[in-house]
């Protein structure tokens, strides 16, 4: 018997909008990558905070600063309203996550949550990432429980879910 299994990570486009420097992180596959909106001002050679925490070990989190490459053409362009663009960074390590342009805001982790201003307004937002069960979910949440923003990345497979 053989068994053939295949890996199909697209990131799929943001919903609630209001956070318009915010994109997603996939340092996956062939060409690690950042994919905004296409109505964001993410431009080549801009700079990018990339935000990655992992959706299965709650508080473990990585933060790289890089600058984005030249845009990627592909699987992207097949939802006609994401930009997305080469990002410069080790694909060793596989990681999901956020994007966000400069200039970065303050980025902090309080009482377990990761808080970042992503809509400008002066007040953080709360960012989380957790898993469907066959895809990851990223989210960005005022105070008033409000999403601001969203990101999906259907993995391809099965995963334990973590999402509430």
């Amino acid at each position: 018997m053989r068994i053939f299994a295949a890996l199909v990570v697209t990131a799929l486009p943001a919903a609630a909008d209001e956070a318009t420097g915010l994109g997603t992180a996939l340092i996956l596959g062939g060409t690690p990558r950042a994919e905004f909106s296409a109505l964001e001002p993410a431009q080549s050679g801009g700079g990018v905070t990339l935000v990655l925490p992992d959706p299965a070990i709650p508080g473990d989190l990585r933060i790289l600063r890089t600058t984005l490459g030249e845009p990627v053409t592909g699987e992207a362009e097949a939802y006609g309203d994401i930009a997305a663009f080469a990002l410069p960074v080790p694909a060793d390590a596989p990681a999901i996550g956020f994007a966000i342009l400069d200039p970065s805001p303050q980025i902090a982790v309080s009482g377990g949550a990761l808080r970042v201003d992503v809509t400008g307004d002066g007040a953080p937002e709360t960012l989380s990432v957790c898993l469907t069960i066959e895809a990851v979910q990223l989210r960005a949440v005022n105070d008033g429980g409000e999403e601001v923003w969203q990101g999906y990345v259907p993995l391809g497979y099965d995963v334990e879910p973590t999402c509430p």
